[in-house]
């Protein structure tokens, strides 16, 4: 009845060229709302030790697995 995948698709598009709201809140909403572009762009902006441990959150499981692993991933390129 709704065309909620044209709102969600707005709402993405305002968190990533607008919204000022911080990295690890954005992480996060990408992660709960599986919002793909805002997912890449939250990690292209992530480019040091300092900026992961800027966006984990207290309880890990808050990311799910596949963003962990990201994190990971780019904590070892740092390495």
């Amino acid at each position: 009845m709704f065309d909620t995948s044209l709102i969600v698709e707005k709402c993405e598009e305002y968190l990533v060229k607008e919204s000022k709201m911080g990295l690890k809140k954005k992480l996060e909403l990408a992660g709960k709302h599986r919002l793909q572009v805002l997912k890449k762009m939250c990690m292209d902006e992530i480019k040091s030790k300092d900026d992961i441990r800027s966006v984990v959150p207290d309880d890990l499981r808050e990311l799910g697995f596949e963003m962990l692993a990201e994190l990971f991933r780019k904590a070892l390129d740092y390495n």
